[in-house]
């Protein structure tokens, strides 16, 4: 987590080693104001986040959200796990997936069904609304 990292230090050492011991000698003054300290790190953290929230998505088709997408069309009742395996028929690729996915929390296996959870139908919703902001077709890549 060096995004997290990074901007924590950055202060420590401007005001602990910059501004009593460096400063002086070169007859620097601080070049930034609190308010555009704090400006920085919000922007720092919201592209970071950005980017470690959107990158699998973009990257590559995810066969987490793909599954995710055909657990969610199938609505309330869920989707038969078997279902599920015929229609991308990987098991070596697919049994991981869903297992991550119930692993995390974002879908639940009832007898042989699978259905999304709230919390997969949040997740779900965040990278449908990246893909809309970034012009992309919904479960097309």
């Amino acid at each position: 987590m060096t995004f997290a990292v990074a901007p924590a230090v950055i202060p420590v050492f401007f005001y602990a080693v910059y501004l009593p011991f460096i400063a002086p000698i070169t007859g620097g003054a601080p070049y930034f104001t609190v308010y555009e300290f704090l400006s920085v790190y919000l922007l720092h953290y919201s592209i970071s986040l950005a980017y470690i929230l959107s990158y699998p998505a973009i990257e590559a088709v995810s066969p987490t959200l793909a599954i995710s997408l055909l657990v969610g069309k199938a609505g309330a009742d869920g989707l038969e796990y078997d279902d599920i395996l015929l229609t991308f028929g990987d098991d070596f690729l697919l049994k991981p997936r869903i297992q991550d996915l119930l692993d995390a929390g974002l879908a639940e296996k009832t007898g042989n069904y699978i259905s999304i959870t709230n919390r997969g139908k949040r997740l779900a919703w965040c990278f449908i609304q990246i893909r809309r902001l970034l012009g992309l077709p919904a479960g097309k890549g």
